[in-house]
């Protein structure tokens, strides 16, 4: 069994995309937020494998990938942002549509525990488990990471919560 939460075809095929994607585009680089000797300096994706250079980079990294990814990168729809979140904090990933379910692939999840698989692909809601239970029990989902506004309750998510807005 491959180094992933939960095996399911959907899922394989969304971690065989995600995994030929970080294959193929390994040298993307960002500048680092992260808390370590790297800060402010540019990383590559690929180097989120380490937790230590994962840690705080969740939305930067995130963000970059929406913004070149296009749609089939990770097996379904362009992916979109999407971040839990607490009272104090919140952790960012990007999701992608795939025939039924929302498949979250998070290249920051090693910040919470070295030996999840890089990236991390699983459901939606195995995404968020897996994570509730490594660190601050999150409570909500969020839309843009980067407007607390678009915070939600989880019971509102549903098929069409990326729709745009009019």
């Amino acid at each position: 069994m491959s180094d992933t939460i939960i095996q399911d075809p959907l899922q394989a095929h969304v971690q065989a995309a995600a995994e030929a994607y970080l294959a193929q585009h390994s040298g993307l680089q960002f500048s680092n937020y992260g808390d370590d000797d790297t800060y402010d300096k540019l990383i590559t994706i690929a180097q989120l494998a380490n937790g230590d250079i994962a840690r705080n980079n969740c939305l930067i990294a995130s963000r970059e990938l929406v913004e070149v990814a296009e749609d089939n990168s990770f097996g379904g729809e362009r992916p979109h942002l999407i971040a839990i979140a607490n009272e104090d904090t919140y952790h960012a990933a990007i999701a992608t549509w795939v025939e039924n379910d929302w498949y979250v692939i998070d290249f920051t999840a090693r910040q919470f525990d070295p030996n999840l698989p890089f990236p991390l692909v699983a459901q939606q809601w195995t995404w968020k488990e897996t994570i509730d239970g490594l660190n601050e029990n999150f409570t909500a989902f969020c839309k843009d990471a980067s407007d607390p506004s678009s915070f939600e309750d989880e019971d509102a998510w549903s098929d069409d919560y990326f729709e745009d807005e009019d």
